[in-house]
C-alpha cells in the first residue's frame, strides 16, 4: 500500500509538472484556480456559515433539482465576488505563473 501511494504521488506531481510546463490557455485557467484556492475556500466557509440559504425555499422547494441549481448558482456567485473584492483589496500578487 505505502508503495502504491508513492507512485500515485510521484505520477500525479511529474503529471502536474508536464501541465504547469505546457503553455496552453485551458492550462493557464486551471493554474489560475489553483492559485485562488485559499480563497475560495475560505469564502465557501464565510458563506455557508453566514447567508442562511434556507430562505431559497421560499422560491424552490428543497431536495428539488431548481433548489440545488440555484443554490449552485448564487453561492458560486459570492464566491466569485469576494474573490474580485479580495484580489482588489490585497492587489494582484498573483498575476504570473508560478506565483
Amino acid at each position: 500500500a505505502v508503495l502504491c501511494s508513492m507512485c500515485g504521488a510521484w505520477l500525479s506531481i511529474w503529471v502536474g509538472i508536464r501541465i504547469n510546463a505546457a503553455e496552453n490557455v485551458v492550462v493557464e485557467k486551471i493554474g489560475q484556480i489553483g492559485r485562488y484556492t485559499m480563497w475560495i475556500l475560505c469564502a465557501h466557509s464565510f458563506e455557508a456559515t453566514v447567508v442562511p440559504w434556507n430562505v431559497l425555499t421560499v422560491i424552490a422547494p428543497e431536495q428539488t433539482w431548481t433548489y440545488c441549481i440555484l443554490k449552485l448558482v448564487l453561492r458560486s456567485i459570492f464566491v466569485f465576488m469576494v474573490c474580485i473584492l479580495l484580489s482588489k483589496l490585497g492587489g494582484n500578487k498573483h498575476a504570473g505563473k508560478n506565483h
